[in-house]
Order: structure tokens, then sequence, then C-alpha cells
């Protein structure tokens, strides 16, 4: 069966476990204001057809967990630095949206996978 959009919001989930959506075929991932502080490296692992996650408003520091998807929002959290292997493990991304974080550096490569 089709899933087309996984909705979440002004809940308290606190993190998003390994393979949470493994093998499903979902458009958009929305989990908006809720408590997320931590994104396992393979919670959105074997996921199919993703054009967009929104992770806006929670608490995520860091971001290291693999993604195929076009649009990642992840306004409002508390990420501080973008660090070289930030996005090595995301693929096809092609709008970003990290306004409202607590950023204070950018490393020099990390836009370049």
């Amino acid at each position: 069966s089709r899933e087309f959009l996984f909705h979440i919001e002004n809940k308290k989930l606190s993190q998003i476990p390994n393979l949470a959506f493994n093998g499903m075929s979902i458009f958009y991932i929305i989990l908006k204001n809720n408590q997320i502080e931590f994104v396992e490296e393979n919670a959105f692992k074997n996921v199919f057809n993703l054009m967009q996650l929104s992770l806006e408003m929670n608490k995520i520091k860091e971001l290291n967990f693999w993604l195929v998807c076009d649009t990642v929002i992840l306004s409002n959290n508390k990420i501080d630095i973008l660090k070289n292997e930030s996005f090595a493990r995301m693929s096809r991304v092609s709008s970003l949206f990290v306004e409202k974080n607590d950023l204070t550096l950018i490393e020099s490569d990390t836009f370049k996978h």
C-alpha cells in the first residue's frame, strides 16, 4: 500500500529510532513541533519517494542520518554547528531550511557532498 503523508505534530516525540519508516513509500513526513532531540543514523533509511521531511520546531542538535529527499526543513531547532559530515549521508536534497537555529559555525566543506 502507498502512504502519501505521515504527520505527527504537537506531540512529545523525543527521538526517531532506526528504521522507523523502513520500506515505506511516503511523500511527506511532518514531525513538526515535537520534542525530538535525536534522529538515529538509519531512521529514514529505506524510505522511498520522500519529497519533504519537516523536522522544524524540535530540539535537534546534530545531523548525521541517512536521507534521500528533495526538501529538508530543520528550522527552529538547536543546531549550533554544521559539520563537514552533517550532510554526507543525505542525497537529492535541493532545498534546505536551517533558519532560527543556534548556528555559530558552518565548516568549510559542509555542502561539498
